[in-house]
């Protein structure tokens, strides 16, 4: 519990990098960057990976909102596992993992890729912790999820499948 809350302080202390450079310019300097700027095949992935992660992380919670109902502490009501769910268990991680990985890309500092490390590490034990609570849940319903479905990326395999 207290490597999760180590982490996640990281992780949100970290996330403010960004902010701080626009505030204060000269602050890049103190966070030992990899170069001087990045050039713009860089910015450009960055942009793509910002918007990407944005919309990816809008649609799960949209899906989420409309399909799913929550306990008050969060604790979901229903497994939804169709659209942008059927593809990925995670899709919010991925999609905060391509904003964290935008911002690494616009700001190549050891201080980003600390964070964006520590971002992975939480969001990893989040997930951990997450899925035990859907199967103890969920049951075999669950399972059945995760013999389908990803744990972020599509597999293959089904597409491959389904469409041959």
């Amino acid at each position: 519990m207290v490597m999760l809350i180590i982490a996640t302080f990281a992780v949100t202390t970290t996330s403010l990098i960004p902010l701080i450079t626009i505030i204060y310019p000269p602050a890049v300097k103190l966070l030992v960057p990899f170069m001087p700027e990045p050039s713009a095949l860089m910015k450009t992935i960055c942009i793509l990976f910002l918007l990407a992660g944005n919309v990816l992380t809008y649609a799960a919670v949209a899906a989420l909102r409309k399909h799913v109902g929550f306990h008050t502490f969060g604790e979901t009501k229903r497994l939804h596992t169709s659209g942008i769910y059927g593809c990925s268990r995670n899709p919010i991680t991925v999609g905060l993992a391509l904003i964290y990985a935008g911002f690494l890309l616009a700001l190549p500092t050891v201080a980003m890729l600390i964070g964006f490390i520590f971002f992975l590490m939480n969001a990893s034990y989040r997930i951990k912790m997450e899925e035990v609570y859907l199967k103890r849940t969920f049951g075999d319903d669950y399972t059945q999820y995760i013999r389908q479905v990803g744990k972020y990326f599509p597999r293959l395999r089904k597409y491959l499948y389904e469409h041959n």
